[in-house]
């Protein structure tokens, strides 16, 4: 052998057990990663849209559903939110606009979700100024056929939640 492969087979030797707690780290740490994320899992179990008045001349497209805890531990602090790619990101007459920019916070939180258990929800996604559609008779009561069109891209989701036993 020549020198140079000696040496890195004396510095290998000589770290050796460093290296492989390191591997065995690395091994047990996605192990744990992998086991976490079984333990902990959150769904939107239904959901649907309506609208209704918000407000003179303003309407809120609303959603309604229920989250489900479907992991083997119980949760905390989840947050249900909606994200709507097809709303306008700036308050226009007779245009759905994102709830997040005409009423600030659009998230729904639920402090405790034991498993197994389901709760419902209900928040604002989008809202909508126009005088034409709020003055319209029967208007809260669901969409309609002659009614705006919902906005497209609107997602409801579990944008978080923690474990309990933090």
């Amino acid at each position: 052998m020549t020198e140079k492969n000696l040496t890195i087979r004396r510095i290998f030797m000589k770290h050796r057990i460093f290296l492989e707690m390191a591997a065995c780290m690395a091994i047990a740490s996605l192990f744990a990663a992998t086991c976490m994320a079984a333990d902990y899992r959150v769904i939107i179990a239904e959901y649907r849209f309506f609208v209704e008045k918000s407000g003179k001349e303003g309407l809120a497209l609303r959603v309604k559903g229920k989250v489900k805890n479907t992991g083997i531990k119980d949760v905390r602090d989840v947050v249900i939110s909606t994200d709507c790619s097809g709303c306008s990101k700036r308050a226009a007459n007779g245009k759905w606009t994102d709830a997040s920019v005409t009423l600030g916070r659009k998230d729904f939180l639920i402090n405790c979700l034991a498993k197994g258990d389901t709760k419902t929800f209900e928040l604002t996604a989008a809202t909508m100024i126009s005088p034409y559609w709020a003055s319209k008779k029967g208007s809260g009561t669901g969409l309609t056929k002659d009614f705006p069109n919902a906005p497209t891209g609107l997602v409801v989701k579990v944008a978080s939640f923690k474990p309990a036993d933090y």
